[in-house]
């Protein structure tokens, strides 16, 4: 039945997307026990959305649930998912849900170590994000595509690339976004300057995100801390 088949992808594309608001939070692990007890709903959902041919509700549960397939090692899954749902036809429709899913296209590529493809797919999500003037979309853009500047080397690139994603974090009063370019600059400084410029700017970011409550940055800037301490000798 058609209308039990869309109220079903609907509940689910309810729980994907309030999932994703915790999985980079201090609430992961229930949301991950969460979303896994539905696992087999959640591809059910993203599946008949494809092959109905609802574009928007198929990019949304896409876009909602990659950060789950990154973090329960499902990134394979998540790779198939994405020609799927690119492949739907009116999928190059320039819309909100089309940015989000570009940016989980090139999340995916990108952790599968696959630099070209995720710089591809990160540059359709700026395309579009500018079509449809999404403000969040452009600098989530621009963020995504200093990262794969830097992995594929293109320093100056990446550089360029932060300091847009800053600006319009900034504009958009988006302090966490803001606190987290500093930490990809602190990061940068590292390979230009050495670790021993770096550290102050990554104490910064690491109070920052404590104060912020940014769990996933107060960890990662926690790593960087120990890097360059370790890089200094001081183990």
């Amino acid at each position: 039945d058609v209308e039990v088949r869309g109220r079903h992808a609907d509940a689910y594309l309810g729980l994907a997307e309030a999932a994703a608001q915790h999985l980079n939070t201090g609430r992961q692990p229930p949301w991950l026990d969460r979303l896994a007890r539905d696992d087999a709903n959640l591809r059910s959902a993203l599946r008949w959305s494809i092959a109905s041919g609802d574009v928007d509700r198929a990019f949304r549960l896409f876009g909602a649930q990659w950060r789950y397939w990154l973090l329960t090692g499902q990134l394979a899954q998540g790779a198939v998912w994405s020609e799927a749902v690119f492949a739907m036809p009116g999928s190059d429709r320039p819309t909100v849900a089309r940015a989000g899913a570009l940016s989980a296209a090139g999340g995916i590529a990108y952790w599968r170590a696959d630099a070209e493809a995720s710089g591809r797919f990160y540059e359709a999500q700026l395309e579009v994000a500018r079509l449809v003037d999404d403000g969040p979309g452009m600098a989530d853009a621009y963020f995504n595509l200093a990262a794969a500047a830097f992995v594929s080397g293109e320093t100056s690139l990446a550089v360029e690339r932060l300091r847009e994603a800053r600006r319009r974090f900034l504009e958009l009063g988006d302090d966490v976004g803001v606190n987290r370019a500093d930490w990809s600059f602190s990061n940068l400084t590292i390979a230009t300057e050495g670790p021993a410029a770096a550290m102050s700017e990554i104490q910064r970011t690491f109070e920052r995100a404590e104060a912020l409550g940014d769990v996933q940055y107060i960890a990662m800037a926690a790593g960087s801390l120990a890097l360059t301490s370790h890089m200094l000798g001081d183990f």
